[in-house]
């Protein structure tokens, strides 16, 4: 992007206060993107993800006891465990957050930064929580604690760091008439999340199962429902970015954030000659599907 559009971005913005005549456009223009938005495929799976990230807070929660009884740890381990989630999703929300800001900028082609960054979350995630469902299934006391330790430090980075990426790219994504109301129903869902996750563990109080000679119970069965939502997360963030590649082919993150600046801005931004600089597209020609 050439060195000049920060200054022509102000000097539009300016622009756009003197001549009050593209209000009528730009309302006109704002509410065709809205509805455009609206569209977006994306917006559910982030929703989900984000939901069911923060459910793997507090799922554990009803049987995390049971479950250090079952491999012999002492009770005062228990606070460790559940400040090791905290601590990942710290340096989860810093360390991938950070990744996905230097990705964005280093990548040229739209999509990958935050698919990138998607995909490690998972990783994350499915890692941590194969740790904490097979701790169950270790004989020796020290490695099991170990692994639910690990895998709950694991899966809080997973949650951290999603958060952080999903509220970057949605900032930045959608246009400004909406960016309130997903940010806001996007917020909703973590807290449903974090609200709803103890009920969704006590659902499994009654599962006593052996499957292929292993058992599966109240204890370990949060962990792999939470490692099949980031399998299924994993596949969905490459599906969804196939979608990407056929709808924004060759098309950059900047020249996409473009595309959601509000019409009137990029009328000024017309009008000072500046089109060589952003590549603009119309909301008619806006892709329903962008990620």
């Amino acid at each position: 992007m050439n060195e000049t559009a920060t200054p022509l971005l102000s000097q539009a913005l300016d622009d756009l206060e003197l001549e009050p005549e593209y209000d009528k456009k730009a309302t006109k223009c704002n509410s065709m993107q809205s509805n455009k938005q609206n569209h977006h495929s994306w917006l559910i799976p982030f929703f989900v993800n984000i939901f069911l990230g923060c459910v793997s807070f507090s799922i554990v929660q009803p049987s995390l006891v049971g479950y250090l009884n079952q491999i012999g740890a002492p009770l005062s381990y228990l606070p460790w465990v559940v400040s090791s989630y905290s601590i990942g999703e710290m340096l989860g929300s810093i360390a991938i957050g950070s990744f996905y800001e230097y990705a964005v900028k280093s990548f040229k082609v739209l999509g990958r930064g935050p698919r990138y960054s998607l995909l490690i979350c998972a990783l994350f995630g499915i890692v941590g929580s194969a740790f904490y469902a097979f701790a169950g299934w270790i004989e020796e006391t020290d490695i099991a604690r170990y692994f639910i330790l690990i895998g709950r430090i694991l899966q809080g980075i997973s949650t951290g760091g999603r958060q952080a990426v999903e509220q970057a790219y949605l900032s930045a994504a959608v246009a400004p008439s909406v960016k309130v109301e997903y940010t806001a129903t996007l917020t909703t869902c973590a807290v449903l999340g974090f609200v709803m996750g103890p009920t969704i563990g006590a659902l499994f109080c009654e599962i006593d199962a052996t499957i292929f000679g292993l058992p599966v119970n109240a204890n370990n069965a949060p962990g792999f429902l939470i490692l099949v939502a980031n399998i299924i997360s994993f596949i969905q963030t490459i599906e969804l970015a196939r979608v990407v590649n056929k709808t924004m082919k060759g098309l950059t993150f900047l020249e996409a954030a473009a595309n959601r600046m509000d019409p009137a801005l990029l009328s000024a931004l017309a009008r000072l000659g500046n089109k060589n600089t952003i590549r603009l597209t119309t909301s008619e020609e806006m892709a329903p599907n962008q990620m």
